[in-house]
C-alpha cells in the first residue's frame, strides 16, 4: 500500500511540473503598459472634485471626534501636525504633496490610539501622486 502512494505523489508532482513548465510567461512590464495605455485617461477637474469632497468628508470625521474627545484632543492634533495638514489642504494652487506625504505618514503609522479615532486613513481617498 506504501508503494501505491508514493507513485501517486510521484504521479502528482511530475503533473505540477508538466503544467508549470508548460505555463506561458507572464507579460513584461512594458508590455502590460503597452496594452494598457490605450485605456489611460488622465484626471479631470469632476474627477477631483469628487476626491476632494471624499477628503473634506475624512477631515471633517476627525473634526468632530476633535470636538468631542475633551482634552486629549490637542495632544492628539499636536502629534498629527493637524494644523499643517489643515493649511495645506486649504492651498488653493493644492498642497505640497512632500509636505503631505510626511503628515500621511503620521496618520497611517497604525499607533495605538486611533481606536477612538475613525479612521481618517481608511476614509481618505487614495490618490496616485
Amino acid at each position: 500500500m506504501l508503494g501505491y502512494r508514493r507513485w501517486t505523489m510521484v504521479l502528482i508532482a511530475a503533473a505540477l511540473m508538466a503544467a508549470e513548465a508548460g505555463a506561458a510567461e507572464p507579460p513584461s512590464l512594458a508590455d502590460q503598459i503597452r496594452a494598457e495605455r490605450d485605456r489611460f485617461r488622465p484626471l479631470s477637474a469632476a474627477d477631483l472634485a469628487v476626491v476632494r469632497d471624499e477628503l473634506n468628508s475624512a477631515v471633517a470625521a476627525v473634526e468632530a471626534r476633535f470636538a468631542t474627545a475633551g482634552e486629549s484632543a490637542e495632544g492628539w492634533r499636536a502629534y498629527l501636525h493637524w494644523a499643517e495638514l489643515r493649511e495645506e489642504l486649504g492651498k488653493e494652487a493644492g498642497p505640497d504633496l512632500a509636505g503631505l506625504d510626511k503628515l500621511f505618514a503620521r496618520l497611517s503609522s497604525g499607533d495605538e490610539g486611533w481606536g477612538w479615532f475613525p479612521s481618517p486613513v481608511s476614509a481618505m481617498p487614495s490618490v496616485a501622486t
